[in-house]
């Protein structure tokens, strides 16, 4: 069995920096930037918004790789939810 291909350094940082990614993006970027924004505290919804996927994808891919969710804390010390993008104005 072959080696998995290593993540494309240059895509990853596309990706983390928000700019778009020409074509598919490989299952090997999407875990590193997964993980990259992970560790910056990002939420599986704003992850997901950048990757342009569903949440339930970021978060099963990182429960497969071992990575903690982030929790945001508001003014009281309370972990809550961030929304993925902010709500349109009327």
């Amino acid at each position: 069995m072959t080696a998995p291909a290593p993540a494309d350094v240059v895509v990853v940082d596309r990706i983390v920096s928000g700019r778009p990614v020409p074509g598919p993006i490989r299952r090997a970027d999407r875990e590193e930037a997964v993980r990259r924004l992970a560790q910056q505290r990002y939420t599986d919804g704003q992850i997901a918004t950048l990757l342009g996927t569903w949440c339930r994808s970021v978060h099963r891919t990182r429960r497969r790789l071992g990575i903690p969710a982030a929790g945001v804390t508001n003014q009281n010390g309370r972990l809550h939810a961030v929304p993925s993008r902010p709500k349109e104005r009327a």
